[in-house]
C-alpha cells in the first residue's frame, strides 16, 4: 500500500476546493479572480522584477510611438540602420525578456553607425537651439607652426576640456524637473512613493575622449528603500540596441573591415585626417583644430542624438510611472 504524505492530502484538498469553485463561477467571476491571482503573484515580486517582468510592454509600447512619431523613427533608421532594415524591424523580431535581457531573432546584420558623410543627409530635429561650432569642440592658437607641431593633441577629437558637463548642460536644460541633488546626481521626485534619478559620474572620462561619452544612468527609488538601476537615457539603450550613440565617434575616427560571415570588426587602425593646423593669415597664427566642415557634422550628430535620446527618454518615464503607480496602488 502507497500513503500519500499528509502535506499532499491538504494540498489536493486545497487545490480541489479552488477548482470546484472556479467551475461553479461565472465567466466574469472567474476573470476577476484570475485577475486577483495575477496581482498577489506580482505583489510577492520585487519592484526591479516587477518591472523587469514588464519590459515586452515596454516595447509594444515603443512600437506605437514609432509608427505614430514617424520623423524621429525616420532619423533613428538614417542613424543607425543599414538601408534594408529599419527599428521597427528590429523591435518586431527582438525578443524581449526584460530589460538587461533581449535578443534579435531575425536575419543578422549589423545595427550600424552612420558615417560623417551621411549626416549630411539627415534632416534636423530644429527643436532646440542649435550646437555652436565650439562649444562642445575646441581649437589653440600658436605664434610659429613649430609650436603647433608641439602642442598637437593625442586625440583625434580637439574638445573642450569638460565637453562632457557641456554635453550633459543640454540634457539638464531639457529635463528641468531633475534637480541638482550633489554634483552628479539630479533628482525628480515623482510621488511619496517614487523619486527619479539620473547619474552623471563618468570614470576618468577626459581621458578617454569623446567617443566615451555616456549618458546620465537612470535609477529608481521605491519608498525610499529599493533602488532600481535601468541603464543610461541614452536612445540606444531606450531601443533596445547595443553599444552607446557616441561610439560613433570611435567608428568615425578609425579604418576597419568586416568580416562578413562573423560580422567581427578586424584590421582596425587610427586615421591620420584630424586634427589639422590652419595657418591664419590675418592673424599671423597657426590654429588646431578638426576641420570646420566635419565640426558641423559632429555636432549636427550630437544634436541628433540628443534630441532623440530626450525624446525617448521622456517616453520611457511616461511608461515607467504609470506602470509603477498602478502596481503601488
Amino acid at each position: 500500500m502507497y500513503l500519500i504524505p499528509l502535506r499532499r492530502v491538504r494540498f489536493f484538498s486545497r487545490y480541489l476546493c479552488l477548482f470546484t469553485k472556479i467551475v461553479r463561477m461565472t465567466k466574469k467571476e472567474q476573470l476577476s479572480e484570475a485577475a486577483l491571482w495575477n496581482k498577489k503573484v506580482f505583489l510577492k515580486m520585487n519592484y526591479s522584477e516587477y518591472i523587469n517582468s514588464k519590459a515586452n510592454d515596454y516595447k509594444q509600447y515603443l512600437l506605437q510611438d514609432l509608427k505614430k512619431n514617424t520623423v524621429f523613427a525616420k532619423i533613428v533608421d538614417l542613424l543607425f540602420f543599414p538601408l534594408n532594415s529599419n527599428i521597427e524591424e528590429w523591435l518586431e523580431w527582438t525578443e524581449v525578456r526584460s530589460f538587461y535581457q533581449y535578443k534579435f531573432k531575425g536575419d543578422h546584420f549589423i545595427t550600424r553607425i552612420c558615417n560623417r558623410k551621411e549626416i549630411d543627409n539627415i534632416p534636423s530635429l530644429r527643436i532646440s537651439n542649435n550646437i555652436s561650432t565650439y562649444t562642445i569642440f575646441s581649437f589653440l592658437k600658436c605664434d610659429t607652426y613649430e609650436e603647433a607641431m608641439k602642442k598637437y593633441p593625442m586625440f583625434y577629437y580637439f574638445v573642450q576640456k569638460d565637453f562632457d558637463k557641456i554635453i550633459d548642460k543640454f540634457i539638464f536644460d531639457r529635463l528641468a524637473d531633475y534637480k541638482p541633488e550633489t554634483r552628479t546626481v539630479y533628482k525628480k521626485r515623482v510621488s511619496e512613493n517614487i523619486d527619479l534619478t539620473l547619474n552623471t559620474y563618468r570614470e576618468h572620462i577626459q581621458l578617454r575622449g569623446i567617443s566615451a561619452y555616456t549618458f546620465p544612468s537612470l535609477a529608481i527609488n521605491i519608498k525610499g528603500q529599493e533602488n532600481i538601476n535601468l541603464g543610461t537615457i541614452d536612445v540606444r539603450n531606450l531601443l533596445f540596441l547595443p553599444e552607446s550613440s557616441f561610439i560613433f565617434f570611435y567608428m568615425d575616427s578609425h579604418n576597419y573591415t568586416i568580416d562578413e560571415n562573423s560580422f567581427i570588426f578586424q584590421n582596425i587602425t587610427r586615421k591620420d585626417d584630424e586634427p589639422v593646423i590652419y595657418h591664419l593669415e590675418d592673424e599671423q597664427k597657426y590654429m588646431i583644430s578638426n576641420t570646420r566642415e566635419n565640426i558641423d557634422r559632429y555636432n549636427k550628430y550630437i544634436e541628433a542624438v540628443l534630441e532623440l535620446s530626450i525624446h525617448y527618454f521622456s517616453l520611457f518615464e511616461k511608461w515607467l510611472i504609470k506602470t509603477l503607480e498602478d502596481h503601488i496602488s
